[in-house]
Protein backbone atom coordinates (compact mmCIF):
# COMPACT_ATOMS: atom_id res chain seq x y z
CA UNK A 1 0.00 0.00 0.00
CA UNK A 2 1.33 3.42 -0.98
CA UNK A 3 0.39 6.60 0.89
CA UNK A 4 1.63 9.94 -0.41
CA UNK A 5 2.98 11.40 2.83
CA UNK A 6 5.06 13.96 0.92
CA UNK A 7 1.91 15.41 -0.67
CA UNK A 8 0.21 15.58 2.73
CA UNK A 9 3.20 17.40 4.24
CA UNK A 10 3.33 19.89 1.34
CA UNK A 11 -0.33 20.67 1.92
CA UNK A 12 0.37 21.38 5.59
CA UNK A 13 3.38 23.53 4.70
CA UNK A 14 1.22 25.64 2.37
CA UNK A 15 -1.86 25.89 4.59
CA UNK A 16 -1.59 29.53 5.66
CA UNK A 17 -4.79 30.56 3.89
CA UNK A 18 -6.66 27.58 5.39
CA UNK A 19 -5.56 28.58 8.88
CA UNK A 20 -6.35 32.28 8.48
CA UNK A 21 -9.82 31.57 7.09
CA UNK A 22 -10.83 28.85 9.57
CA UNK A 23 -14.27 29.49 11.09
CA UNK A 24 -14.08 28.62 14.78
CA UNK A 25 -17.84 29.11 15.19
CA UNK A 26 -18.67 25.83 13.47
CA UNK A 27 -20.80 23.71 15.79
CA UNK A 28 -18.50 20.69 15.71
CA UNK A 29 -15.60 22.88 16.88
CA UNK A 30 -17.69 24.63 19.53
CA UNK A 31 -18.83 21.26 20.92
CA UNK A 32 -15.34 19.72 21.06
CA UNK A 33 -14.19 21.02 24.50
CA UNK A 34 -17.46 19.96 26.15
CA UNK A 35 -17.19 16.51 24.61
CA UNK A 36 -13.66 16.15 25.98
CA UNK A 37 -14.85 17.04 29.49
CA UNK A 38 -17.84 14.68 29.21
CA UNK A 39 -15.61 11.79 28.15
CA UNK A 40 -13.18 12.46 31.02
CA UNK A 41 -16.08 12.30 33.49
CA UNK A 42 -17.34 9.03 32.00
CA UNK A 43 -13.87 7.46 32.12
CA UNK A 44 -13.47 8.35 35.80
CA UNK A 45 -16.98 7.17 36.71
CA UNK A 46 -17.27 3.99 34.65
CA UNK A 47 -13.78 2.80 33.74
CA UNK A 48 -13.79 0.47 30.73
CA UNK A 49 -17.60 0.50 30.75
CA UNK A 50 -17.34 4.11 29.56
CA UNK A 51 -16.40 2.94 26.05
CA UNK A 52 -20.01 2.36 24.93
CA UNK A 53 -21.39 5.76 26.05
CA UNK A 54 -18.30 7.48 24.64
CA UNK A 55 -18.92 5.71 21.33
CA UNK A 56 -22.48 7.06 21.33
CA UNK A 57 -21.17 10.57 22.08
CA UNK A 58 -18.70 10.27 19.20
CA UNK A 59 -21.38 9.13 16.78
CA UNK A 60 -23.61 11.98 17.88
CA UNK A 61 -20.74 14.21 16.74
CA UNK A 62 -20.55 12.38 13.39
CA UNK A 63 -23.01 12.26 10.48
CA UNK A 64 -23.42 8.52 11.09
CA UNK A 65 -25.40 6.29 13.45
CA UNK A 66 -23.74 3.78 15.79
CA UNK A 67 -25.15 0.40 14.79
CA UNK A 68 -22.56 -2.34 15.25
CA UNK A 69 -20.94 -3.01 18.64
CA UNK A 70 -20.97 -6.80 18.45
CA UNK A 71 -17.27 -7.13 19.40
CA UNK A 72 -17.27 -4.41 22.05
CA UNK A 73 -17.38 -6.76 25.05
CA UNK A 74 -14.17 -8.44 23.93
CA UNK A 75 -12.41 -5.21 22.89
CA UNK A 76 -13.46 -2.61 25.45
CA UNK A 77 -10.70 -3.55 27.87
CA UNK A 78 -8.06 -3.12 25.19
CA UNK A 79 -9.58 0.11 23.89
CA UNK A 80 -9.72 1.48 27.44
CA UNK A 81 -5.96 1.06 27.80
CA UNK A 82 -5.71 4.08 25.47
CA UNK A 83 -6.23 6.21 28.59
CA UNK A 84 -2.77 5.18 29.77
CA UNK A 85 -0.95 5.54 26.46
CA UNK A 86 1.71 8.26 26.50
CA UNK A 87 3.52 8.14 23.14
CA UNK A 88 3.47 6.89 19.56
CA UNK A 89 5.11 3.53 20.30
CA UNK A 90 2.49 2.68 22.90
CA UNK A 91 -0.30 3.89 20.61
CA UNK A 92 1.01 1.78 17.74
CA UNK A 93 1.26 -1.27 19.99
CA UNK A 94 -2.39 -0.85 20.98
CA UNK A 95 -3.68 -0.33 17.43
CA UNK A 96 -1.70 -3.29 16.08
CA UNK A 97 -3.65 -5.58 18.42
CA UNK A 98 -6.96 -4.66 16.75
CA UNK A 99 -7.83 -6.45 13.52
CA UNK A 100 -11.46 -5.35 13.19
CA UNK A 101 -12.69 -2.32 15.17
CA UNK A 102 -15.52 -2.93 17.62
CA UNK A 103 -16.94 0.56 17.03
CA UNK A 104 -19.24 0.19 14.01
CA UNK A 105 -16.54 -1.95 12.37
CA UNK A 106 -15.00 1.42 11.48
CA UNK A 107 -11.47 2.76 11.80
CA UNK A 108 -12.93 6.26 11.61
CA UNK A 109 -15.25 5.60 14.53
CA UNK A 110 -12.54 3.84 16.54
CA UNK A 111 -10.10 6.70 15.94
CA UNK A 112 -12.60 9.15 17.40
CA UNK A 113 -13.17 7.03 20.51
CA UNK A 114 -9.40 6.66 20.98
CA UNK A 115 -8.98 10.40 20.54
CA UNK A 116 -11.50 11.26 23.23
CA UNK A 117 -9.81 8.76 25.54
CA UNK A 118 -6.36 10.29 24.91
CA UNK A 119 -6.46 13.47 22.75
CA UNK A 120 -2.73 14.11 23.12
CA UNK A 121 -1.81 10.84 21.40
CA UNK A 122 -4.56 9.60 19.05
CA UNK A 123 -5.62 11.69 16.02
CA UNK A 124 -9.06 11.50 14.38
CA UNK A 125 -9.05 9.81 10.97
CA UNK A 126 -11.61 10.32 8.19
CA UNK A 127 -12.16 10.44 4.43
CA UNK A 128 -11.24 14.13 4.11
CA UNK A 129 -7.82 13.45 5.59
CA UNK A 130 -7.37 10.34 3.43
CA UNK A 131 -7.47 12.62 0.37
CA UNK A 132 -4.19 14.21 1.48
CA UNK A 133 -2.49 10.83 1.29
CA UNK A 134 -4.03 10.27 -2.17
CA UNK A 135 -5.77 7.11 -1.02
CA UNK A 136 -9.32 5.83 -1.06
CA UNK A 137 -8.50 3.45 1.76
CA UNK A 138 -10.42 4.91 4.68
CA UNK A 139 -11.77 1.96 6.64
CA UNK A 140 -8.32 0.41 6.64
CA UNK A 141 -5.89 -0.42 9.44
CA UNK A 142 -2.72 0.29 7.46
CA UNK A 143 -4.04 3.69 6.39
CA UNK A 144 -4.84 4.64 9.97
CA UNK A 145 -1.44 3.47 11.22
CA UNK A 146 0.29 5.50 8.50
CA UNK A 147 -1.74 8.56 9.57
CA UNK A 148 -0.98 7.95 13.24
CA UNK A 149 2.75 7.83 12.49
CA UNK A 150 2.55 10.88 10.20
CA UNK A 151 0.84 13.04 12.82
CA UNK A 152 3.43 12.21 15.46
CA UNK A 153 6.29 12.89 13.06
CA UNK A 154 4.88 16.28 12.04
CA UNK A 155 3.01 17.49 15.12
CA UNK A 156 5.56 20.27 15.71
CA UNK A 157 5.31 21.68 12.18
CA UNK A 158 5.19 25.48 12.23
CA UNK A 159 1.69 25.59 10.71
CA UNK A 160 0.41 23.09 13.26
CA UNK A 161 1.71 25.34 16.03
CA UNK A 162 0.18 28.35 14.27
CA UNK A 163 -3.25 26.72 14.07
CA UNK A 164 -3.03 25.70 17.71
CA UNK A 165 -2.28 29.31 18.67
CA UNK A 166 -5.12 30.64 16.46
CA UNK A 167 -7.49 28.12 18.02
CA UNK A 168 -6.60 29.12 21.57
CA UNK A 169 -6.84 32.83 20.75
CA UNK A 170 -10.26 32.41 19.13
CA UNK A 171 -11.80 30.03 21.66
CA UNK A 172 -9.66 30.32 24.84
CA UNK A 173 -9.40 26.52 24.66
CA UNK A 174 -5.99 24.85 24.48
CA UNK A 175 -5.77 21.81 22.19
CA UNK A 176 -3.02 19.24 21.75
CA UNK A 177 -0.64 19.32 18.80
CA UNK A 178 -2.14 16.00 17.70
CA UNK A 179 -5.61 17.56 17.62
CA UNK A 180 -4.19 20.61 15.84
CA UNK A 181 -2.50 18.67 13.02
CA UNK A 182 -5.56 16.46 12.53
CA UNK A 183 -7.89 19.47 12.45
CA UNK A 184 -5.65 21.26 9.96
CA UNK A 185 -5.56 18.20 7.70
CA UNK A 186 -9.33 17.80 7.99
CA UNK A 187 -9.89 21.40 6.87
CA UNK A 188 -7.40 21.07 3.99
CA UNK A 189 -9.09 17.82 2.98
CA UNK A 190 -12.49 19.53 2.88
CA UNK A 191 -11.03 22.13 0.53
CA UNK A 192 -9.52 19.40 -1.65
CA UNK A 193 -12.87 17.62 -1.82
CA UNK A 194 -14.64 20.84 -2.87
CA UNK A 195 -12.06 21.47 -5.61
CA UNK A 196 -12.38 17.90 -6.88
CA UNK A 197 -16.16 18.28 -7.15
CA UNK A 198 -15.76 21.44 -9.23
CA UNK A 199 -13.19 19.75 -11.50
CA UNK A 200 -15.54 16.80 -12.08
CA UNK A 201 -18.31 19.18 -13.16
CA UNK A 202 -16.05 20.78 -15.74
CA UNK A 203 -14.82 17.51 -17.28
Amino acid sequence: MVFDNDFALRKIENANSTISSLNFNQSYLEAYPSLLISCEILVKALGQNSILPIAHIVYGWMPTILKNISRLDTQKGLIFTATGVTDFKEALRLVEQIDAPAINNSWVGLSKVLHFLKPTVFPIWDSNIALLFKTRLVNNKAAFINFLKFTHQNRDNHNVILLREFYQEATTVEISNIRAIELLMFEIGKEEKAVNKILKRTE
